[in-house]
C-alpha cells in the first residue's frame, strides 16, 4: 500500500509540474533601461507597457510603449511624438479602446496634462480630456475607467481642481472634477491602487488607516471596498 500511495504521490507531483507556467518565448521583448511598473494585454495580443524607463530599446519613446505580440516594439502606437514626459504608474483601456494613463508627468506629447491624460488607441492625446497645469497637487498612482465614460483616480494627492478630494477623486468625462462622488474626509494618506468591479463598486488600497464614509465598518486598515450606494 504504501509503495501505491507513493507512486501516486510521485505521479500527482510530476504532473503538477508540466501544468507549472513557463516562460512564452514566442514573446521577447527588450529589456527596459529601468522599472516597468504596468503592463496591460490588449485585445488584439498587443501589450501596452509603462514605468520609469526612457529610450526604450533605443527608440526614443519614454514611459510609455506598446508592443506586438512577439515582443518587438509597435512603432504605429504614438509616432514620432515624446510621450508622458515621466513616470507612467497605471494604465486602463476603457471599453470603446480608449487609454487611460496616471503617473508623475505634467506633459503628454508636449501638451499640459497633470498626471492623468486620455488617449486614443493609436497613442495620441485626447484633447476633449483636459487636465490643466496645477489641477492636482500631487502624483497619481492609480487609474480606472467609470460607469459612464468617468474616470477615477486615486494617488498622493488632496486637491484638485480647488475641491477637497483626499486622494481619490472621479473626473467627468471632459476631465472636470464630478462633485457627484462624495469621499467625505476621504482617507488619510496615499492610495496606491484601485479596480473597478463589474457591479461599479470600487476597490481601493493604499497606506491609509481609516476613511470616513467611504468605508464600510468591516473595511480593513489597507485595503477596503467603497459602495456605490456612497461613491458612484
Amino acid at each position: 500500500m504504501r509503495i501505491s500511495l507513493l507512486l501516486i504521490a510521485g505521479l500527482a507531483a510530476l504532473t503538477s509540474a508540466a501544468q507549472s507556467t513557463c516562460i512564452d518565448h514566442t514573446f521577447m521583448a527588450a529589456v527596459p533601461s529601468v522599472q516597468v511598473l504596468k503592463v496591460v494585454e490588449l485585445p488584439d495580443g498587443k501589450v501596452l507597457m509603462g514605468g520609469t524607463f526612457n529610450n526604450y530599446a533605443g527608440s526614443t519613446y519614454d514611459h510609455l510603449v506598446r508592443l506586438n505580440a512577439d515582443g518587438s516594439l509597435d512603432y504605429t502606437f504614438n509616432t514620432g511624438n515624446q510621450g508622458p514626459q515621466n513616470s507612467v504608474y497605471d494604465i486602463d483601456v476603457m471599453p470603446d479602446g480608449r487609454i487611460l494613463i496616471c503617473g508623475n508627468f505634467v506633459q503628454y506629447n508636449g501638451v499640459n496634462s497633470f498626471f492623468v491624460a486620455r488617449l486614443q488607441s493609436n497613442g495620441l492625446l485626447d484633447p476633449t480630456f483636459n487636465m490643466p497645469p496645477n489641477s492636482i497637487n500631487g502624483a497619481v498612482n492609480a487609474v480606472a475607467w467609470h460607469a459612464e465614460d468617468k474616470v477615477v483616480a486615486a494617488g498622493d494627492f488632496f486637491i484638485c481642481a480647488g475641491h477637497s478630494q483626499p486622494h481619490i477623486v472621479r473626473f467627468n468625462t471632459t476631465g472636470t472634477v464630478d462633485t457627484t462622488f462624495q469621499v467625505g474626509t476621504g482617507f488619510t494618506t496615499n492610495v496606491y491602487d484601485l479596480e473597478v468591479l463589474p457591479n461599479m463598486e470600487i476597490l481601493v488600497a493604499g497606506a491609509f488607516s481609516m476613511g470616513t464614509m467611504a468605508i464600510p465598518a468591516e473595511g480593513s486598515s489597507c485595503c477596503t471596498r467603497m459602495e456605490r450606494t456612497i461613491l458612484a
